[in-house]
């Protein structure tokens, strides 16, 4: 586990600049569907996997929308430092009957907080 890269995760999460938070895109424009869960109406939001993808590559939202998911995916278990199995607790295994536009970023916070102490991703929603 990348405790420096999940804390630079943590970091664009809260910027006030930037990209904005919805867990229900990889990349995308922010829409009424897809608000932006900071409350700072950022054009362009990503969920966690869309976030790291981008702090590992350098990549611009406008041309990280356009990348497979799968490629955004690799990328950001490999800059968190974290198991496939892991990875896919993190960016997937909710329960089912959460609306994924609806996680806020407090939420995602505190999960990835709970990852560095633990080492086990666990959603408390």
């Amino acid at each position: 586990m990348n405790i420096e890269n999940i804390n630079r995760l943590i970091a664009a999460l809260r910027s006030p600049k930037g990209v904005g938070f919805n867990l229900g895109t990889y990349v995308g424009e922010q829409t009424d569907k897809l608000p932006d869960q900071t409350g700072n109406n950022l054009p362009y939001v990503a969920c966690l996997a869309g976030h790291a993808f981008m702090l590992h590559t350098g990549m611009p939202p406008g041309d990280a929308k356009e990348v497979d998911p799968d490629t955004i995916e690799e990328a950001a278990v490999a800059f968190l430092g974290v198991s496939r199995r892991q990875g896919w607790e993190l960016f997937f295994d909710l329960p089912d009957e959460v609306v994924l536009e609806t996680i806020t970023v407090d939420q995602a916070v505190a999960t990835l907080e709970r990852l560095k102490a633990t080492g086990e991703v666990r959603w408390e929603l």
